[in-house]
């Protein structure tokens, strides 16, 4: 029989049983912005492979992070991401901007390779949901690339930019994900368990919530490693009583009619004011 294999996502990744389916005012006028940016804009290679500096000590620090907007033409823009870090004492990274089109590009950057290392040391077979706005992930082994470009090169590894998660999370034997409402949402109405690892907003709450109800356990943002979070996902596999309590949470889910409640609450509330 075959182990379960992990669906991999930008924003969640679920274990699954995959057998079961398959001028300064002209400036000023034109903001850089990556998703109107000119076809061509940073056409070179980026000038540094760092993914980041820490600290820009000269011109030529700058230069080799900046993105340059509309470059040539009177509205030249350089752009420089930097991103504080509250968790250690306001660290700040100078993202090379280059290289990342967004601040959660860098975030993110290392987010499937750690994934990928997840489902070999589980040996379970993956799929990578990376999300209809970004990139194909590039999954490296033995420094080869496994996937580009959508082409599945191993057996044991998927990618799609989009599953309904109202089909993939009920055949998960378990998800993780950022701790979205949305995402949480589902999860629990699919009745299993998740591994929940929160950036900010309402996540650490929501995260916090699940943890309480005794189905999900947490990973920090910057413990997520493939070793880590194979031990949490180990766990939550090996411990049914995670399992069992989200079958529980789902039964009071689909039990609330939620969007029922809500025309009825509002149709109340209506009624009220005429």
């Amino acid at each position: 029989m075959k182990k379960s294999g992990i669906i991999f996502s930008l924003l969640i990744i679920a274990v699954i049983n995959l057998s079961s389916f398959l001028d300064a005012s002209a400036q000023m006028s034109r903001k850089p912005s990556p998703t109107r940016e000119p076809a061509g804009a940073m056409s070179k290679t980026p000038d540094s492979a760092k993914r980041a500096l820490n600290k820009i000590n000269s011109r030529e620090d700058f230069d080799s992070m900046a993105r340059v907007y509309h470059q040539g033409t009177p509205y030249a823009l350089p752009h420089e991401m930097f991103i504080i870090d509250r968790k250690f004492k306001n660290k700040i990274y100078y993202v090379n901007s280059q290289k990342y089109r967004f601040h959660k590009d860098f975030l993110l950057a290392n987010y499937f390779e750690e994934s990928a290392k997840t489902a070999k040391i589980l040996n379970r077979r993956a799929v990578l949901l990376y999300g209809i706005f970004n990139e194909p992930p590039k999954i490296m082994e033995n420094g080869k690339l496994k996937m580009e470009n959508e082409e599945q090169v191993s057996p044991q590894i998927a990618a799609f930019d989009y599953a309904p998660f109202s089909l993939v999370f009920p055949r998960a034997a378990c998800v993780v994900h950022q701790g979205g409402v949305g995402t949480t949402s589902q999860v629990l109405r699919a009745g299993v368990p998740h591994l929940i690892m929160p950036y900010s907003h309402d996540q650490p709450d929501n995260a916090a919530r699940c943890e309480r109800l005794g189905v999900a356990r947490i990973i920090s943002r910057d413990k997520y490693t493939g070793a880590t979070a194979a031990r949490e996902l180990r766990e939550l596999l090996s411990n049914l009583s995670y399992k069992a309590k989200a079958v529980e949470a789902a039964k009071i889910v689909e039990a609330e009619h939620g969007t029922k409640m809500a025309c009825d609450a509002i149709e109340e509330v209506l009624k009220k004011k005429m």
